[in-house]
């Protein structure tokens, strides 16, 4: 398979559609149209992939070497150059579920320079583990008066976001944002998600990468 992958430029993205799903897209931008003037093409070259979610595992943990761009997430454009018997060639938005066909006029978007970035900082995914319970701490929660069904079946065993803190997270399904939600108890912290209630299919986080808009920073043009 031989693919492009196109990214929003931060700098040019005024509207702030920069990691966000192909809906709110398509409302932000008041069309059905991807607005290539604001992508930059970060990589094209041949891939041992036979479809697009072979395209997302090595693109997000199996980077190539000569790979300048951030890991593929939510807002991305595929360009399937060459495609196989599982995808054929054409345009793919990087969708909050999966990826969906669009129009997209790549002769607008720019000719890759150097690096591309959301920001100052390099989007970092923290892997989710976890570990069961020792029977220390499920006798400590009995003590304090849980019941088996009230008990955690597990504890997260790696570092976990800030509460109130907006992320990115990692599925089988794709890219896509959510909230850290913490609540203390006697025996710990409950660590959950507004979007997504729990963190069960997750399988690794990010911070919110965080950009100014024009007018917005004192960063000259």
């Amino acid at each position: 398979m031989k693919i492009a992958i196109y990214q929003i430029e931060a700098t040019r993205d005024m509207e702030g559609v920069l990691f966000m799903g192909l809906d709110t897209h398509k409302k932000v931008m008041g069309s059905a149209n991807i607005d290539a003037s604001i992508y930059t093409k970060v990589f094209e070259d041949d891939i041992t992939a036979q479809d697009l979610e072979d395209v997302y595992h090595i693109f997000n943990l199996e980077k190539p070497d000569c790979y300048v761009g951030r890991s593929l997430s939510v807002s991305d454009v595929v360009e399937v150059i060459r495609g196989t018997d599982e995808v054929e060639s054409g345009f793919y938005f990087c969708d909050t579920i999966g990826f969906s066909k669009v129009l997209f006029d790549a002769s607008r978007a720019a000719a890759l320079h150097g690096t591309i970035s959301a920001s100052e900082d390099i989007i970092v995914w923290h892997k989710v583990t976890t570990r069961a319970l020792t029977d220390e701490e499920k006798e400590e929660y009995a003590k304090r008066g849980y019941r088996d069904f009230e008990i955690p079946e597990y504890m997260f065993d790696s570092k976990m976001p800030e509460d109130g803190q907006e992320i990115l997270v990692a599925t089988s399904w794709g890219v896509g944002t959510d909230v850290c939600s913490v609540d203390s108890d006697e025996c710990g912290n409950l660590i959950g998600l507004e979007e997504r209630g729990d963190w069960d299919g997750v399988m690794a986080w990010a911070a919110m990468p965080k950009y100014a808009k024009e007018g917005e920073s004192g960063c000259e043009a």
